[in-house]
């Protein structure tokens, strides 16, 4: 028999890691490039590929100190990193690498998601990104395939578009919206990943499915996971 869950040594626990989070203020940064920045951006990237927090600082005082102070809405260039993550996990590349030898490492493994018109592409996502992945997103990509002046080194063939896009209302959190600034939410350290783990694999999908916001906004609540976990599971 599995080992009952209890809430009350979870949240002991959970507690504990929450004083441990820190609050941060970052400021935001947005911009329209032109032909000549974006050259000095392009030959920048790749002289100190892969950029550290130093680099980016360097980025902004020398080429976008115009923009200061100007907010850019980090979803509409977020669904980028589909792309990116897709590319460095099936070439197995590493963020140490530097850019021409990511480039030499790369074989186009990654346009069997990307580039293969065999290949549906959906995103499941909360209703508040809907805009976001029917209009910019799809809007980004149709404006990379019908340019002519593709001097990208990597990008070579037409991507993709997103096959559907599933977008599903909220998941909330003890009747509270999900929030890492005010602290809503599940935060552990990794190095104490070991108390989630306790709970099967299996049951954080049993339950999760159980309350998937599908026709309106649903909440996970631990004491109704105990329940379920020890009633319905066990």
């Amino acid at each position: 028999m599995e080992k009952k869950f209890s809430i009350v040594e979870f949240d002991k626990a959970y507690k504990e890691e929450i004083k441990k989070l820190v609050k941060e203020t970052l400021e935001s940064y947005g911009f329209l490039i032109d032909k000549e920045r974006e050259k000095l951006i392009n030959e920048f990237v790749e002289k100190n590929y892969p950029l550290e927090n130093k680099h980016y600082e360097e980025l902004i005082e020398k080429i976008l100190e115009p923009y200061k102070n100007k907010v850019f809405y980090v979803w509409f260039d977020a669904p980028t990193g589909y792309l990116t993550n897709t590319i460095y996990a099936s070439e197995e590349l590493s963020f140490k690498d530097s850019f021409e030898e990511a480039l030499k490492k790369i074989k186009g493994k990654w346009k069997e998601w990307f580039a293969n018109s065999e290949t549906k592409i959906i995103h499941f996502i909360g209703k508040d990104n809907i805009p976001f992945h029917t209009t910019f997103w799809p809007g980004m990509i149709i404006g990379f395939n019908k340019s002519e002046n593709k001097k990208n080194k990597i990008l070579t063939e037409k991507l993709n578009l997103p096959y559907n896009v599933v977008g599903y209302h909220y998941l909330n959190y003890e009747g509270q919206k999900f929030s890492k600034s005010q602290e809503i939410g599940v935060f552990l350290s990794p190095e104490n990943l070991s108390i989630l783990k306790e709970i099967p694999i299996d049951a954080w999908r049993f339950y999760l499915i159980s309350i998937l916001p599908e026709q309106k906004d649903s909440d996970f609540s631990w004491q109704d996971f105990e329940e379920k976990y020890n009633k319905e599971l066990l």
